[in-house]
């Protein structure tokens, strides 16, 4: 996801939650648009997912498959952005079946939208959640229920240009090295190359959207929100060192770009380009981008894990296979969850530019390919071992959610130290948070 992506995602949050609330209300509207019988006697449900035009393609084939072995269903496919997605609950003709990022579940779960799965899922001996992987089996459950199926995720790990490494006499990195070793390979690749007294190819591109900052808070000790005492703790010392990591490699080491850093001679500045035109030598990556590297010519690509800090962590973005609380159609609507769920349709999900996925058996599968990029392509699975969810993320918190992610952005501008971005950044979500649970709020 691109800065300008990532930023616009965090803008619609105070849109969609507003619209879903509005859905809540319409509910009795659900089942009269719901109940659709053609005159071939075929049930319809309606399928959602994001309209990436190469997801899309992928959709459409799982969905050929899933009707050719249930004649008597057919799917109308909706592509949808998640503002969409809750316009169709809010208007009334939501659909029946999507998929979306797995934080929402919570949110949908609070609101009664999703189906409880517990039952079916224990009554449906293809569905075998302990063929998944761990972390992606917790994302489907909320109070300790389920109330989605694993789909398709992908750790955070580290993508970077083998080539560069080489030309540097920097040794590829290993599976368990540390801030220290990764700040020394840092300085060695980065090169002012014409020697104008500019550097013009940088190590490592810090992303400052919140799908990446708190893996170093929670590498260092730190947390973001703590659960027992219900409050964000960026203020802590563990979480403001991490965060001052990240900037000294943007602001003290100079091994980072930062936006005030305008490289010339590349098509864009945005942090995939400059990779990709070899001026920065690492990024912080989920496995969705390499289908995009696929073009990419001239150098030789390879994955590692992060750097650890005081213990290995990494974020995991991914999604979740979701049912409609209110279908009428909820024997229908579950074979199509099941069948999006099923390991058949991930490969092809995953052949389309989706991540990993979640079943164990397939993902060690797609990444085993000796002698085909990118090299170490399996990190991603060795990286679910350790990779968590968004947990910090309270998506009724709305407006404070986008303001505090804004916070971030203003660092890599040169406009606030890592000190006070995570004091505003508590300053701001626990009164939001406060207001939140005196009104009842208890997700």
């Amino acid at each position: 996801m691109s800065f300008s992506a990532s930023r616009t995602c965090h803008s619609s949050l105070a849109r969609r939650s507003g619209l879903l609330c509005v859905a809540v209300s319409l509910a009795p509207l659900w089942a009269a648009a719901c109940t659709r019988q053609k005159e071939d006697g075929r049930t319809e449900i309606i399928f959602s997912d994001h309209p990436y035009a190469h997801w899309t393609k992928a959709n459409r084939r799982i969905i050929e498959l899933f009707e050719a072995e249930n004649p008597d269903v057919r799917v109308k496919f909706v592509p949808a952005p998640e503002e969409k997605l809750l316009g169709m609950i809010a208007g009334g003709v939501p659909p029946d079946v999507w998929t979306i990022d797995h934080t929402r579940l919570g949110y949908f779960a609070r609101r009664g939208v999703l189906m409880r799965l517990d039952e079916r899922i224990a009554e449906s001996p293809d569905v075998k959640l302990d063929a998944c992987f761990p972390c992606t089996v917790e994302t489907c459950k909320y109070d300790g229920h389920f109330y989605g199926l694993p789909h398709v995720f992908s750790p955070v790990c580290l993508v970077y240009n083998k080539s560069l490494f080489r030309e540097a006499g920097v040794p590829e990195p290993s599976g368990d090295w540390t801030w220290d070793e990764f700040l020394d390979a840092c300085k060695r690749l980065t090169k002012d190359r014409d020697g104008d007294g500019r550097i013009d190819q940088f190590a490592i591109e810090i992303i400052w959207s919140y799908h990446r900052w708190p893996i170093f808070v929670w590498q260092n000790g730190g947390e973001v929100f703590d659960p027992v005492a219900d409050k964000y703790v960026l203020d802590s010392p563990e979480a403001v060192e991490a965060i001052r990591f990240q900037y000294d490699l943007v602001f003290k080491h100079h091994v980072s770009p930062s936006q005030l850093d305008q490289l010339e001679g590349v098509s864009s500045q945005q942090w995939d380009i400059r990779f990709a035109e070899q001026r920065v030598a690492m990024l912080t990556s989920t496995r969705y981008y390499l289908g995009r590297m696929k073009g990419f010519g001239g150098f030789e690509v390879g994955v590692c894990h992060m750097p650890r800090g005081k213990k290995k962590s990494t974020i995991q973005i991914g999604s979740v296979v979701m049912v409609n609380a209110n279908t009428r159609h909820a024997d229908a609507a579950w074979r199509l969850a099941k069948f999006f769920h099923s390991a058949r349709s991930q490969e092809i999900g995953v052949s389309g530019g989706r991540g990993l996925p979640s079943n164990i058996a397939l993902a060690e599968k797609v990444t085993h390919h000796p002698g085909s990029p990118p090299d170490g392509d399996h990190v991603f699975v060795e990286a679910a071992a350790y990779c968590r969810s968004k947990d910090f993320e309270i998506a009724e918190l709305r407006r404070a959610n986008y303001e505090a992610w804004e916070i971030f952005y203003r660092i890599p501008r040169g406009v606030i130290t890592a000190e006070e971005a995570c004091r505003q950044f508590v300053d701001l979500l626990n009164p939001a948070l406060r207001r939140y649970r005196a009104t009842g709020g208890q997700g």
